[in-house]
């Protein structure tokens, strides 16, 4: 390894098997309508903005079930009221209307202004009933109401109380539904995650995230960019994204930038000027997730690495499969992939990370998962894998108790037989008559030099 050269790791976790039976998909672009075309036209003026964040809240607020059950029984009671006061007590429809509504609302002598005694027999006392029922029937309706209004101040209040990060970090801009599904799985990972949207979310969404509602630009300076690991910019507009992450740039120009667009064009436009971050185009990673359902059953997952998809393979063997008979090291190297999890059909527990030296190859029953670009697939479904095209060279041995470790090492490694490898370090100086691959090799290389054995490596 080299100064500056990018290395990328597996943590090896116990949870990581239950990954692959999870299923994503992209959101889904809404088509345009003449009500979304009035909504644009409006958020482009300013008193249409504030009207449509108005709309915005009642939206929200009716959408609350408390609110519907309160709104809708109010209604009812009041219709039927209208209804028993007109046909029973003969009053207009106006006082019938306006009667039952101030009840409602806890009124009882304002209702009363009859100008004829009545006695206790007459009809007074029907309509004295119906105002006891309705008074505590909209006693309990507002009592409803007014306990959820003081609930929603409070949690307007405590929404202000946010907790700056100190530092590495992770900056969600962007709550719509890509972006709750960014910070779901931060959070399921243990990430520090603070998150930000123009507008506000339900309170049943990431409830345990850190959150700022207002202004994108306004409030990248209370998340402490400048100290966080990650910025992650996924909103639905794509002009706010590419703002924002220049913002975000020149407060922290070492974080990792991830931005979300959706021109191609802008796309490398912003590759030029922003040439560390990770540029992500919806309608292209959507092309590669159509794609990738053409290799079928295999797929488990995707993910973005050194701007490329990396697709999450598994695959069962079979026989007559371009797999079986193969070892791993022949796999990993010939096909390009990295195995993660390999299980034979004789364990009950699957290996993570394993070691690409398993002595016995890959046999009908065993199951692999791995990492994989679209190339490497393609190649293990036509069988295309790419031969070994090195062979070891070995000049000298210090003594023969190097010569018997150093023929086991190479039997280990290149996985020819013992026979052949103590034919080579009985013969020195002389060529390993074994193709390996360029990895293998270094490999050996390596391991050879801690003995003292004076080899190299020839490339054909």
């Amino acid at each position: 390894m080299h100064p500056n050269d990018e290395v990328v790791y597996i943590e090896v976790n116990n949870k990581l098997v239950h990954l692959y039976g999870e299923s994503s998909s992209l959101p889904s672009e809404k088509h345009s309508s003449f009500k979304q075309t009035i909504i644009d036209f409006l958020s482009r003026k300013k008193g249409g903005q504030k009207a449509l964040a108005l709309q915005e809240w009642i939206k929200q607020q009716i959408n609350q079930p408390i609110i519907r059950i309160v709104f809708l029984t109010w209604f009812i009671l009041l219709i039927i009221g209208v209804v028993i006061l007109s046909i029973t007590l003969e009053y207009h429809p106006l006082k019938a209307l306006y009667t039952s509504a101030v009840m409602l609302l806890g009124g009882y002598d304002a209702v009363y202004l009859r100008d004829d005694k009545q006695t206790i027999l007459q009809p007074e006392i029907l309509e004295r009933f119906i105002n006891f029922f309705y008074m505590l029937s909209g006693i309990l309706l507002m009592g409803i109401l007014q306990a959820w209004l003081t609930q929603w101040v409070l949690n307007e209040k405590f929404q202000q109380l946010f907790i700056y990060p100190k530092r590495n970090h992770i900056v969600v801009i962007g709550l719509s539904q890509l972006g709750e599904k960014i910070a779901d799985f931060l959070q399921k990972w243990q990430q520090p995650v603070f998150g930000m949207n123009d507008k506000k979310v339900k309170p049943s969404v990431l409830p345990h995230m850190q959150l700022l509602i207002g202004n994108f630009v306004d409030n990248l300076q209370k998340v402490n960019l400048a100290n966080a690991k990650s910025v992650v910019v996924v909103t639905d507009n794509e002009d706010d994204n590419i703002n924002i992450s220049l913002k975000a740039y020149q407060v922290n120009p070492n974080c990792t930038l991830i931005i979300r667009t959706f021109d191609y064009h802008k796309t490398n436009e912003i590759k030029e000027y922003l040439p560390y971050a990770k540029v992500i185009n919806d309608y292209e990673l959507s092309a590669e997730t159509f794609v990738s359902n053409a290799f079928g059953k295999h797929i488990r997952n995707m993910l973005r690495m050194n701007e490329q998809t990396i697709l999450v393979a598994e695959y069962t063997i079979k026989q007559g499969d371009t797999l079986n008979g193969y070892f791993l090291f022949e796999l990993a190297y010939g096909y390009q992939v990295v195995p993660i999890l390999y299980q034979t059909y004789k364990q009950s527990h699957p290996k993570i990370m394993p070691s690409y030296w398993d002595k016995s190859p890959l046999e009908p029953g065993d199951r692999i998962v791995i990492l994989a670009n679209f190339d490497s697939l393609q190649n293990i479904e036509n069988g295309d894998r790419q031969l070994p095209n090195c062979k070891l060279s070995v000049k000298e041995a210090p003594s023969q108790d190097i010569i018997l470790k150093a023929s086991a090492i190479i039997a280990f490694v290149c996985g020819c037989n013992k026979k052949m490898a103590l034919n080579l370090m009985y013969n020195l100086p002389g060529t390993l008559d074994y193709p390996i691959y360029k990895h293998q090799g270094q490999l050996l290389l390596r391991r050879l030099k801690k003995y003292g054995v004076d080899a190299t490596l020839i490339e054909n």
